[in-house]
């Protein structure tokens, strides 16, 4: 029998729960299986060998961010994925690192390839010695039945998975020209999108970087205000003067911009709120009846960031990556990954659940392109 890596690894699904819960620590107790375990925990890194051919973005990206249920280790840091046909991506495990970290890594691999005038990659310049490979030895007599198990729940949470990556209409470029934030102008574009979907806004979470500080993760931009839902209402509203909607717009870029140059020097409120509820806890009180409130608790139906790129002063567009994604925080919701390609492109990543009740991965998205256009234009006006 084949072990499934991540099957040994899906601590976040029931029956995998109970899995490693009930008979994890029995099969370390084997010698030949805590031998292999080891080999396996204590690699930097894992390289997946996928024989799958995939034809566009959409396809690299699925089988990076779900695998086959097979073939993907979740609890390794880092899994570099390898299709037949040389298209590569990375599984990343988000606890110990945030997406700053992966783009740096990814924009450094691409700007620096290089190939000969063939076409072929150059001679191979490392002197370290790497031990051949060798097949990996297991016993698992008497669990094959939660193997099984958790391998077919496995593949029913990829299958539920819906995933969309498209490109924008336009880039930053025309953005600029406009004369606002281009992170704004897109977070506006989801807000619309979101609305025109669902006939109503959300509570929405933006990742802001904090790594100007020590020890710093992220914090949250909160892209939702007074000003982008009267946008949100007002834009497909004729009886709205068109002034209105352009002054509402353009308040609610300058917010959300206003919040993200605050979460980014620390000065955020969700990450202090979370400190101090844990402390509470901690020290054993009853949480503050702040934390009691409805606001608190609401979920986070749209998770949104943005991938940073042009981290080094050797970037060239020609060699960027073109993002990742990520899946939503809520079953009800969706996560919604975007990057700036140079001054022209924006790649969009949206992700949800196919059994959820009212969501849908390509409406979604297919209304925030043409969010773009009505921001565009309102702008413009």
């Amino acid at each position: 029998m084949v072990v499934s890596l991540s099957l040994l690894s899906c601590r976040c699904v029931r029956p995998c729960a109970q899995w490693r819960d009930m008979q994890y620590k029995e099969l370390h107790e084997r010698p030949i299986n805590a031998e292999t375990m080891d080999t396996i925990e204590t690699g930097q890194w894992h390289v997946v060998l996928n024989d799958a051919r995939p034809k566009n973005y959409e396809e690299i990206s699925h089988g990076c961010m779900l695998g086959t249920g097979t073939n993907l280790y979740s609890d390794k840091l880092l899994c570099f994925v390898l299709y037949a046909n040389g298209e590569t991506g990375t599984h990343v495990e988000h606890s110990p690192l945030d997406a700053t970290i992966w783009a740096r890594l990814w924009e450094y691999i691409m700007q620096h390839e290089t190939y000969t005038a063939a076409g072929e990659l150059p001679p191979e310049e490392s002197t370290r010695d790497i031990s051949p490979a060798r097949l990996l030895k297991w016993d698992l007599e008497g669990f094959q039945d939660g193997l099984a198990a958790a391998k077919a729940y496995t593949a029913r949470l990829i299958g539920d998975v819906d995933l969309k990556v498209v490109r924008s209409p336009f880039g930053k470029r025309v953005m600029k020209a406009l004369k606002v934030s281009p992170d704004g102008f897109v977070q506006m574009c989801i807000q619309l999108g979101f609305y025109r979907v669902h006939q109503r806004v959300c509570l929405t979470y933006e990742s802001a970087s904090t790594r100007m500080f020590y020890h710093g993760r992220t914090d949250t931009i909160r892209p939702v205000s007074d000003e982008s839902v009267a946008f949100c209402k007002g834009v497909d509203d004729e009886s709205v003067p068109r002034s209105q909607v352009q002054h509402d717009l353009k308040e609610a870029i300058r917010i959300q911009t206003t919040r993200k140059v605050d979460a980014v020097c620390g000065l955020a409120v969700d990450r202090h709120m979370l400190g101090l509820y844990l402390t509470s806890m901690e020290m054993g009180m009853k949480p503050p009846e702040i934390f009691m409130d409805k606001a608190w608790s609401l979920p986070y139906e749209l998770s949104t960031s943005q991938t940073p790129t042009k981290l080094a002063s050797f970037y060239v567009d020609e060699k960027c990556a073109v993002g990742g994604g990520f899946g939503p925080v809520v079953k009800q919701g969706y996560g919604f990954s975007y990057i700036f390609v140079g001054e022209d492109d924006v790649y969009f990543f949206v992700s949800s659940m196919k059994s959820a009740a009212n969501t849908d991965s390509g409406r979604l998205v297919q209304a925030v392109s043409e969010a773009m256009l009505s921001v565009r234009d309102t702008l413009a006006y």
